[in-house]
This record gives C-alpha cells, sequence and structure tokens, in this order.
C-alpha cells in the first residue's frame, strides 16, 4: 500500500512525503495512505485542485482512516500525473489549510 506522510511546520506549510507518488500501473485497484506526521493536526479531506472530490471512475472510498489519517482507493489504469489537494487543520485554532502534491499514475515514469 502506498503511503504519504503529511508534515505542518511551523509557518503552516504542508509538505508531502513524496511527492509526486508514483503508483504502478496493477491489474486491479490500489489503496492509497496519508498520515499525518505532525501533531496536532489532521487531514480534513483530499480533493481535485478546485475543491471538487476525486472522479469517481478513477479515484473511490476517500475517507478518513482513523483519527489522523486518510485513504484513496485509486482504480486508474490510465498512465498520467493526477493533482489532488490534501486538506489540513489545527486542533488547537481550528485553522484549515491545503497543498497540491500529485499523483504519477499507472507506471513510474
Amino acid at each position: 500500500m502506498p503511503s504519504v506522510k503529511v508534515y505542518v511546520d511551523d509557518e503552516g506549510a504542508i509538505t508531502c512525503k513524496p511527492d509526486p507518488l508514483k503508483v504502478g500501473k496493477t491489474q486491479g485497484s490500489v489503496v492509497i495512505k496519508w498520515k499525518m506526521k505532525t501533531a496536532g493536526w489532521e487531514i480534513t479531506g483530499i480533493t481535485d485542485p478546485d475543491g471538487n472530490p476525486l472522479p469517481k471512475r478513477k479515484f473511490i472510498d476517500s475517507k478518513k482512516d482513523d483519527k489522523t489519517d486518510w485513504k484513496i482507493r485509486d482504480m486508474n489504469y490510465d498512465i498520467d500525473e493526477y493533482e489532488y489537494v490534501v486538506h489540513v487543520q489545527s486542533l488547537k485554532t481550528g485553522e484549515c489549510i491545503a497543498h497540491d502534491p500529485i499523483i504519477r499514475n499507472g507506471g513510474r515514469i
């Protein structure tokens, strides 16, 4: 299962590692898990660059996995790069911020 570590620094900048996330072409689906690594923050959603849900024919079951993590099932067979936005929120202040890394899908291009 591919995993993306999500960090928030003291200035409120989000970093995702790896970026881009490389997902190999498969005969089935791949679960991608985002793991919040900074205490006091939680992932609140993953959207497309316009703030809409990821395309349902390519990415399904986008949901919170537990208190800090998020997961999506990548059903996409197309070799391409897909932008997405990780939304996070401070548990202390309620501040919401977002970051736009890339899913490189269908191969190690």
